[in-house]
């Protein structure tokens, strides 16, 4: 009986093969030396894999990508039909571009929602720039920017920190308004959907990056080569 082979010669590649034909009957001493050295090895890619340490972003978020998926469905039809009811006011523009605008607002939500519910990554990236466009709301001087959806609950800034509730869909830029210094405020309603977006976005890269690292180092495990030119599985 020859001695147990040097596993620690072996890529993890190798050592794989040699379990798969191994006599552990005949052999339980090598078997085990095996096992022990394949889990050896799985820990060291642990260790050397710092994402796969458990961190904060590693914890369920209350909202998951479904729930954010209906919510930019539902806001972004009820934010369509207001459009269509004709509540949308008319301020020196073309009718087509009063109406085209709106719609790829809150078109883009519906489309970023139901991708969400596909588990589709684009609607990741969408829902959080349709999301990030409805955050401020300001006015400087002649200058005023409002694009929300429904419903909208409004943080100002500024001239008093307070609270302005809207049940309704406003989208707004344009210039000669009401002259005003400064007017900032934040839609409260852009938060719900753009935090969890950002969170699952995170979830979603880091995700990415670990599973390429594998493969990596996979592929080099595959490419080292096996101790004194083959395999022992006697």
């Amino acid at each position: 009986m020859t001695g147990c082979p040097d596993y620690a010669k072996y890529s993890l590649r190798a050592l794989y093969d040699v379990r798969e034909r191994i006599d552990a009957q005949n052999y339980p001493d090598r078997a085990a030396a095996l096992e022990r050295e394949i889990q050896i090895r799985l820990e060291q890619f642990r260790s050397q894999n710092p994402e796969g340490v458990k961190t904060a972003v590693d914890q369920s978020h209350p909202l998951s990508r479904v729930g954010v998926g209906a919510f930019l469905v539902v806001s972004g039809i009820l934010s369509l039909v207001h459009v269509f009811n004709q509540r949308v006011a008319v301020r020196a523009l073309p009718m087509f571009v009063l109406y085209l605008l709106p719609m790829v607002l809150y078109g883009a939500m519906i489309a970023s929602g139901i991708l969400l519910l596909k588990r589709r990554r684009l609607g990741l990236w969408l829902g959080l720039w349709v999301m990030a466009l409805q955050l401020p709301l300001l006015q400087v001087g002649h200058f005023t920017y409002v694009a929300t959806s429904f419903p909208t609950l409004e943080l100002k800034l500024w001239p008093l920190l307070g609270f302005a509730q809207t049940w309704g869909a406003r989208l707004t830029v344009w210039w000669n308004a009401a002259t005003q210094p400064l007017y900032l405020g934040l839609n409260l309603t852009a938060c719900v959907g753009f935090g969890p977006l950002a969170y699952h976005l995170e979830r979603h890269e880091l995700a990415s990056k670990r599973l390429q690292r594998r493969r990596g180092v996979l592929a080099n495990n595959r490419l080292e080569p096996t101790a004194g030119g083959g395999l022992t599985a006697d």
